[in-house]
């Protein structure tokens, strides 16, 4: 028990280590952090490209900032200002809109480092209350369901909240993109 609760623990430092890692590269539109973590919602409808994914730029709107490749793709997140007042949550999404073949496509993930913390955070609870069992007392059981009840009211609130915030700042960057072109000759 106490080597899984080490290994928790090993795995939720390094969680935090990778969350700082990838909370840089989506500061700075790395493409590599865009394409990791676990999708949470994806978005497809058929239409021409947009005028504004057919040039290579970086811009920002109301509440998001984002950055053009040349590939027809747009990652886009929160702009994060210094001074704000704003309910955070620990799922907070990045984005990508993407145009192939006819389709945009607009894709959102969760942090790696958050999602792999919980998933540390979990086993460390659950281990910890099993120890308490083991010794034959059963607040081991309350232990455990509190854990896993606070990991879901958690969960739960941030992915409703992050959901709809996601949505909206899609449809800002959908807008900023521009309307669908048919003069836009797509390779």
């Amino acid at each position: 028990m106490v080597v899984v609760f080490t290994a928790a623990w090993c795995v939720g430092v390094a969680s935090w280590f990778l969350g700082l890692f990838e909370g840089i590269g989506v500061l700075r539109f790395q493409d590599w952090a865009f394409r990791i973590g676990p999708v949470a919602t994806v978005h497809e409808t058929r239409s021409e490209c947009p005028i504004g994914l057919s040039v290579a730029s970086a811009a920002e709107t109301e509440h998001v900032k984002y950055r053009v490749l040349e590939d027809h793709r747009c990652l886009f997140r929160r702009k994060f200002t210094l001074f704000e007042f704003r309910w955070n949550t620990p799922l907070e999404m990045k984005g990508v809109i993407s145009w192939a073949d006819g389709t945009l496509t607009t894709r959102g993930r969760y942090s790696l480092g958050v999602t792999l913390f919980f998933v540390a955070w979990l086993a460390g609870w659950t281990v910890g209350g099993l120890m308490i069992l083991i010794d034959g007392q059963l607040m081991g059981v309350l232990f455990i369901g509190l854990g896993w009840l606070l990991a879901w009211g958690i969960m739960v609130h941030s992915r409703s909240l992050e959901l709809k915030r996601f949505g909206k700042y899609a449809g800002e960057v959908q807008a900023a993109l521009g309307e669908s072109s048919s003069s836009i000759e797509v390779v």
